[in-house]
């Protein structure tokens, strides 16, 4: 019996002491990986803002982003972004100088088809993003060229890139996020013509303003009809009780609704005031 005791004390004080050296086996091990893995960040975030030799992870009211600096000053920063792609988020980074101009763009990670959507991670048609600015339109079909066979997934890099461009200005150049006082009264009456790009096709309307409202909105499309058709008559009641372009999306038919959503925004901001 003493015999046995003796063992399991043995035993226990061999578990223990092997017990502390694996917990300070993986405590060194964390260590060296969670260096590595901030070498390697660093130096990704290095080749999309090479004029930054130090970078600073900042989260502010849901926005990521990464400031880089040179010397203690602020040199840009690499934006934390995404668009919807064809089968979920499109994450890019979007690499800005502090005068706005975008560096690089680098799309971070996907789910789009291997083979069609995955072409957007092509850096001729990312190049078309370099030196774009806030006030530049990065609209797909008009400013940018989109991946042939990829329209979808091109729409959602470039909304990214717009979002991160607009995320720069309010967090890293302090501009006021603009308000909408869009007031349909102050437009002149009359007919106003707008087109965007739909889910693969363009979509063209014609708005009436008649007596300071928005009367009237007929639309043009190719889109989809089993889906498509439903979802215009539905925007485009909305935009009319409403007043305003800013209505919800219909379910199932997202692009077609955005697509009218911006066509009927364009027609609207080339209307002559009063």
């Amino acid at each position: 019996m003493r015999d046995i005791l003796k063992l399991s004390l043995t035993l226990a004080l061999i578990c223990a002491v092997a017990g502390g050296a694996i917990a300070a086996t993986n405590s060194v091990t964390s260590n060296i990986i969670l260096e590595r893995q901030q070498q390697e960040l660093t130096r990704a975030l290095g080749e999309l803002l090479p004029d930054a030799d130090q970078f600073e992870e900042v989260n502010e009211e849901g926005v990521a982003y990464y400031v880089g600096t040179k010397a203690g000053k602020a040199v840009g920063a690499i934006m934390v972004s995404a668009g919807n792609g064809y089968a979920g988020p499109v994450n890019v980074l979007v690499s800005i100088t502090m005068s706005g101009e975008i560096r690089t763009v680098r799309v971070s990670g996907h789910r789009e088809t291997v083979g069609i959507g995955d072409k957007v991670e092509n850096t001729q048609f990312l190049g078309q993003f370099v030196n774009k600015t806030p006030a530049d339109k990065v609209t797909i079909g008009q400013d940018i060229t989109a991946v042939s066979g990829a329209t979808i997934s091109s729409r959602a890099v470039a909304a990214g890139v717009k979002l991160a461009l607009a995320n720069f200005q309010v967090h890293l150049m302090g501009v006021i996020a603009p308000t909408d006082d869009f007031d349909p009264s102050k437009i002149k009456d009359g007919i106003y013509n707008g087109e965007a790009l739909g889910y693969k096709s363009p979509i063209t309307v014609e708005v009436t303003i008649s007596e300071g409202r928005i009367t009237k909105i007929s639309v043009t499309h190719k889109d989809t009809p089993e889906l498509a058709d439903d979802a215009v008559d539905i925007v485009a009641q909305r935009i009319v009780d409403k007043q305003h372009y800013q209505v919800d999306v219909v379910s199932g038919a997202t692009f077609t609704s955005e697509g009218l959503i911006e066509a009927i925004t364009n027609a609207l901001a080339a209307a002559p005031l009063k």
